[in-house]
């Protein structure tokens, strides 16, 4: 017999229209949120929050981009992060929790160019609704950013996590819109 070990989020939220919801279950977990979305923005993710601080995301994430978000929900005071978007707004997303939660600069966490070190608490609570069924909306513990123009790994080697990492970016909720993901 195999033997495996899934890990998923905590809740997980399916249906059409859902989405309208969003406001009241990010009012569960804080006050604030960042609401990372793509650039431009889908038209319903501009309206799913009445109090939240949109970041946009138009490519592929950036240690940079990380930073800004970062910079921008702590300015703001924001204590959730939301990603509403496909595989690219949801690494972002993962990583910029993961920094409130622990602190310092994107560059301490990443592997190669960077520090490597570990990353130790849990991130701040953090939602996904993914609009794709990409890579990077599955794995709980794994956020893809580039520096220099190499894609680099954050909090794991090669799409494996270590064990200190696990904990980083379980999502508290995965919200998932089906009209978001017809194709």
């Amino acid at each position: 017999m195999i033997s495996f070990e899934f890990a998923t989020a905590t809740r997980i939220i399916f249906g059409a229209g859902r989405a309208k919801d969003l406001g009241g279950i990010v009012a569960e977990f804080g006050k604030r949120a960042l609401f990372v979305q793509p650039e431009p923005a889908l038209p319903c993710a501009t309206t799913a929050l009445a109090d939240g601080v949109a970041f946009g995301v138009s490519g592929e994430p950036t240690v940079a981009l990380v930073r800004e978000g970062t910079e921008l929900a702590q300015r703001e005071g924001c204590d959730v992060v939301v990603g509403f978007g496909g595989g690219s707004v949801i690494d972002t997303a993962k990583a910029i929790a993961s920094l409130l939660a622990n602190g310092g600069d994107p560059l301490d966490y990443v592997e190669v160019v960077g520090k490597g070190k570990a990353i130790t608490k849990p991130s701040v609570p953090f939602i996904a609704v993914p609009t794709t069924a990409g890579t990077g909306v599955a794995p709980p513990t794994v956020s893809a950013a580039g520096a220099g123009g190499l894609p680099l790994s954050w909090g794991g080697h090669a799409g494996a996590a270590p064990p200190s990492s696990a904990p980083v970016w379980e999502r508290d909720v995965r919200a998932l819109q089906s009209r978001l993901h017809r194709g």
